[in-house]
C-alpha cells in the first residue's frame, strides 16, 4: 500500500482478528502504538492478564495520550493497534492527527466464533492473554463499519 508520509493507519476489529500479525507482515518497522502493550509496559510485567488487573487504566489512557501527541508532533508514521471498533473511539485517536497525515483505516473481517475460541486458546498459551469470549462478542456488536466522514482518506477493507 502506497501511503503519503506522514501516515496514520487506525487498525478496526475485535480482538484476536490478526492486527498484531498484520502489522508485523506488512509493516514491521512502522512506529505501533498500542494501548495493550502499553498495559503491560506500565504495569511492569509480560503477563497482561496479570497487567490489566493491576495496572491504573487513567495512567494508561495518559501516556497512550502522550503517545500520541508525540507521534503528531514529530511527524512519526505511526499504526494504531487497538480494536477501534466505534465511530467515537477512532474519531478520538485522530483528533490527535493534524491534516499533515494521510489517515487510513484497516478493517480486519469479523470471524467465525470457533476462530475466535482457538485463537484465544493459542495466544493464552503463547503470551498469557484471555479475552473472555463475551468480550469478544461485545466488541463485535458495537462494530460501526469505518467512513470518510471520521476524517480517513483512505478505508481498506481486508
Amino acid at each position: 500500500m502506497k501511503l503519503k508520509e506522514p501516515f496514520v493507519i487506525i487498525l478496526v476489529g475485535p480482538t484476536l482478528s490478526g492486527k498484531s500479525t498484520w502489522i508485523r507482515n506488512n509493516y514491521p518497522n512502522v512506529n505501533v502504538i498500542s494501548r495493550d502493550e502499553i498495559v503491560m509496559e506500565v504495569a511492569g510485567t509480560r503477563d497482561y492478564n496479570k497487567a490489566f488487573e493491576i495496572v491504573d487504566h487513567k495512567l494508561v489512557d495518559k501516556v497512550l495520550a502522550d503517545r500520541l501527541i508525540e507521534a503528531n508532533n514529530t511527524q512519526t508514521s505511526s499504526i494504531i493497534d487497538m480494536t477501534n471498533m466505534t465511530v467515537k473511539r477512532r474519531l478520538q485517536t485522530l483528533r490527535y492527527f493534524d491534516d499533515s497525515f494521510e489517515k487510513v483505516a484497516v478493517v480486519f473481517p469479523i470471524l467465525s466464533d470457533e476462530e475466535y475460541q482457538s485463537r484465544n486458546i493459542s495466544r493464552n498459551a503463547k503470551e498469557n492473554k484471555w479475552i473472555p469470549p463475551s468480550v469478544i462478542k461485545s466488541m463485535i456488536d458495537s462494530y460501526q463499519e469505518p467512513t470518510s466522514d471520521e476524517g480517513f482518506q483512505k478505508i481498506i477493507l481486508l
